[in-house]
């Protein structure tokens, strides 16, 4: 509802907390985003608030509002992701018209990712869904000239289209798809669905809907 979405991602041994603002300025394939990440420390536990440290209290403090510790309390897991990314990192070759010192610095990051959509509190293990996705991330805002060249090769040589939605708006769409109570390769109205439940998986998507755009109506 404040337009911000907060990651916890897990690598390895590796976690990283990310706070990520939801609203995009999409000017065809390219996307403005802010965000602020940091590492977790060991004991950290997303319930927990006292693990958290007090740079990502206060910087979600900020966001949440006043409330004090019912503030926290608002914070509810909305979506499961396994993400699976592979990366490269680009750069210009000797015939592109610019400085020699260009040359061998990265202009940014092409990662193709293959995403899995798990139901958000369950540990059930098939997904609900998956898809994939190609990111271009500029190495910083001087590279920015270099971006549009880059989507017109992805769009014209490789036929991509520009992504509208982010993952979790994908993976909210996909997990309200799925009945409750139905397999997880289930996807949509099922001909055994009674009236009453068909109605409500109806009604499950469409607040959904009325979630995902709320920010963007309030405004």
């Amino acid at each position: 509802r404040a337009g911000f979405s907060l990651r916890l991602r897990q690598q390895g041994e590796v976690r990283v907390i990310t706070i990520k603002s939801l609203a995009s300025r999409p000017s065809g394939s390219l996307h403005d985003r802010s965000e602020w990440e940091a590492p977790l420390p060991p004991g950290f536990a997303p319930d927990k608030v006292k693990s958290w440290s007090p740079e990502l209290r206060q910087r979600l403090g900020k966001i949440l509002g006043k409330g004090g510790r019912h503030q926290w309390a608002r914070l509810h897991p909305i979506a499961r992701l396994s993400q699976e990314r592979h990366k490269r990192m680009l750069t210009l070759s000797e015939s592109a018209s610019t400085e020699t010192s260009l040359l061998n610095d990265p202009i940014g990051e092409l990662s193709i990712d293959t995403v899995q959509v798990f139901a958000p509190e369950t540990d059930n293990h098939t997904p609900l869904a998956q898809f994939a996705e190609v990111e271009f991330e500029l190495s910083d805002e001087s590279q920015r000239q270099h971006i549009q060249p880059i989507t017109q090769i992805l769009a014209e040589e490789l036929g991509l289209l520009p992504a509208e939605e982010s993952k979790v708006q994908r993976a909210l769409r996909a997990t309200v798809a799925h009945p409750l109570g139905y397999a997880a390769s289930a996807n949509g109205m099922q001909p055994q669905m009674t009236m009453a439940e068909a109605a409500r998986l109806i009604w499950r998507q469409q607040l959904m809907e009325m979630i995902l755009w709320e920010a963007g109506s309030r405004t």
